[in-house]
């Protein structure tokens, strides 16, 4: 048999997978990455996907070696956010640069920071790459997990991380439970080039039909769009005429971009929850997606799956430090109860966020409006907003504070 043994298998070279190999790249572990796909491929390919990071996400990701000059050159970086209900009666203006002189976020080209997690990863010495892989079946056996290839090959390991996405084929080899919950509704991408400038301004019209995002490109008249709507209305504009797409666009945002120029890669695709009911499983761990999936309206789930790596990172350290295996039991239910908890909170608090502004009960949406006024004018409260919008997290790991 061809066995390989390894201290931690990765299966998953998304962002999450990627983030993860990165972090153990200075450590005396031994790490396989592994997936299905080309994964050195990242480095060639590129497309206009874009993800949305958080000031916490930016310190993990510099933290564990990525280039500081893309950092700084290629993310879109919005310091404001403009959030309003559809009839404009009521609006929040959030402003970083008159609070905390620092970005609110930044928007990122997804298959760029593959490439550059990538080149990470490849230049490390403890880490190997196992790219178009099928992988066949999961053994655990007592300290050992063992994972097979459709090719015969096997790789042995103390600890195994599912960082493979909703569908995750880890969780399903661990027969983990899910609890699930469908949104009934239908996010809508595409990228748009438009009128006015968005002075680095981050947009969200919470609309009868959910909520709509303008998210700001590099180009200052360039966004990227995600825009809930109901199935029956995404699957409608997804095949309307450009001209007819973007009179549809300029209505639900009031105007505020001015004229829809063009409209490229549109893209529909159903919304769900989900969230495993274990997040550890024997020497196993599910990160990012794999572990919980929720509604794109805070733009959070990136960066909910870079701070669960930054938990895992630091959880594992811990292990080394006492002198225990990197699969030690106890140490892994902490992290499955650190994580789990912060999952929870965001999951439900998306949840009523988008229940509340669905809504098309009076006194509920009286009640909504009120609230957006007070904390319009309120400079406490959005200060506080603004400081929770900086860190996903209740409870950050250390790489994701800011290195000195």
């Amino acid at each position: 048999m061809n066995i390989k043994y390894y201290d931690i298998v990765i299966v998953g070279a998304g962002i999450v997978g990627l983030s993860l190999a990165a972090s153990f790249r200075n450590s005396n572990l031994k790490v396989a990455l592994v997936d299905k796909k080309n994964i050195l491929q990242n480095k060639l390919h590129n497309n206009s996907d874009v993800v949305a990071l958080n000031r916490a996400s930016r310190n993990v990701l510099k933290n564990i070696g990525v280039n500081k000059d893309f950092i700084e050159s290629s993310w879109s970086p919005y310091s404001n956010m403009f959030i309003t209900n559809q009839d404009y009666t009521s609006k929040i203006n959030f402003d970083t640069d008159k609070i905390l002189d620092v970005s609110l976020g930044y928007i990122v080209n997804k298959k760029e920071l593959e490439k550059e997690l990538t080149l990470v990863v490849e230049k490390s010495s403890n880490i190997d790459i196992f790219e178009k892989k099928e992988n066949k079946s999961i053994l655990n056996r007592d300290k050992e997990v063992w994972l097979s290839f459709e090719s015969g090959e096997y790789l042995v390991s103390k600890l195994i991380v599912g960082a493979d996405g909703g569908n995750s084929w880890v969780r399903g080899q661990l027969k983990i439970p899910t609890v699930e919950q469908d949104y009934d509704q239908f996010a809508l991408t595409c990228d748009v080039l438009v009128e006015h400038s968005h002075s680095n301004t981050a947009s969200q019209f919470f609309l009868s039909t959910g909520p709509l995002a303008l998210l700001p490109k590099s180009n200052p008249k360039s966004y990227s769009i995600v825009w809930t709507l109901t199935p029956e209305l995404a699957r409608s504009y997804e095949n309307l005429s450009k001209d007819k797409f973007h009179k549809k666009l300029l209505s639900a945002s009031n105007g505020f971009v001015g004229k829809i120029l063009e409209s490229t890669n549109i893209r529909i695709r159903p919304l769900k929850m989900i969230c495993a009911q274990q997040f550890i499983k024997d020497n196993a761990v599910l990160v990012g997606d794999a572990a919980h999936v929720f509604h794109p309206l805070a733009g959070l789930g990136v960066n909910l799956g870079i701070q669960d790596i930054a938990s895992l990172n630091e959880v594992i350290n811990q292990c080394i430090e006492k002198g225990t295996e990197v699969n030690d039991a106890k140490h892994l239910r902490h992290f499955e109860r650190w994580r789990k908890s912060e999952a929870i909170k965001l999951i439900s608090m998306l949840r009523v966020i988008n229940d509340i502004f669905k809504s098309k009960n009076k006194i509920v949406n009286f009640f909504t409006k009120t609230g957006l006024c007070l904390i319009d004018n309120n400079s406490f409260i959005k200060n506080f907003f603004v400081k929770k919008a900086l860190q996903v997290d209740f409870k950050p790991p250390k790489l994701s504070k800011k290195s000195e």
